[in-house]
């Protein structure tokens, strides 16, 4: 067992709502699973990969009031090293960041928010080996669809 360090140059984020904005009579609707999954898979296809947690994000009103709200945080990650040159690696980081900003954009649509709050970080990652349990781990994964785990 060792571990293998990758640099991954750039990690994405996309945080989106668990609940609409309220209507005008202060209902709140749950974002479908489905949409969320949409959004995820989007991720995965232009990032060949994706994470999702849920977490609750707080903001301060004018009149000093917390409020909180429940959200999904998808994250992809973007390895460059394998670019030949920085310039195609910046082409990339170039689409990588209008990728985000149209699926963030579109979420915003689709979900009645004011606004949809992206991340961009550098990141250094590291793969710790294990033992090898390839065949346990895919029967377990093969089980699960996304729907049901969100």
């Amino acid at each position: 067992m060792g571990s293998r360090w990758a640099e991954w140059d750039r990690e994405y984020s996309l945080l989106l709502p668990k609940y609409s904005n309220p209507s005008d009579d202060g209902a709140r609707q749950r974002v479908s699973k489905r949409a969320i999954e949409r959004y995820a898979h989007k991720m995965s296809e232009n990032f060949r990969g994706v994470q999702i947690t849920e977490l609750v994000g707080c903001g301060t009103e004018d009149d000093g009031t917390l409020i909180c709200e429940e959200m999904f945080k998808l994250v992809s990650a973007r390895d460059s090293s394998d670019h030949i040159s920085s310039l195609s690696a910046s082409v990339e980081e170039v689409e990588d960041e209008k990728f985000i900003e149209v699926l963030a954009l579109d979420a915003a649509k689709e979900f009645g928010q004011w606004g949809i709050m992206t991340q961009k970080d550098k990141q250094d990652v590291a793969f710790v080996d294990g033992p090898s349990r390839e065949t346990i781990y895919k029967r377990a994964v093969e089980k699960q669809s996304l729907s049901s785990l969100l």
